[in-house]
């Protein structure tokens, strides 16, 4: 899997609590998910996307921290540190 460069994607807000925007994606997504900094995977609630490429991911953290974001397309993965509160 190819990693897809990442200079026009914009995540906001970044602290969230349970909203998450990502902006600048062209190709379709597959698949979010969530990796805490001990390993542990949190998968998302649900996300969609629109035509313009807004990206919007639900979640629920059980504790405040670190994340890292997994976002799968059909061309590549793009990941992107999130914080939770």
């Amino acid at each position: 899997i190819q990693q897809i460069p990442d200079q026009s994607i914009t995540l906001y807000p970044n602290p969230s609590a349970g909203v998450i925007n990502v902006g600048g994606i062209s190709q379709l997504v597959s698949n979010v998910s969530f990796t805490d900094m001990t390993g542990r995977s949190l998968s998302p609630s649900s996300f969609t996307q629109d035509t313009d490429g807004l990206l919007k991911i639900y979640f629920k953290s059980t504790s405040p921290g670190v994340f890292i974001l997994k976002i799968e397309t059909i061309s590549g993965v793009i990941f992107r540190k999130l914080l939770a509160y």
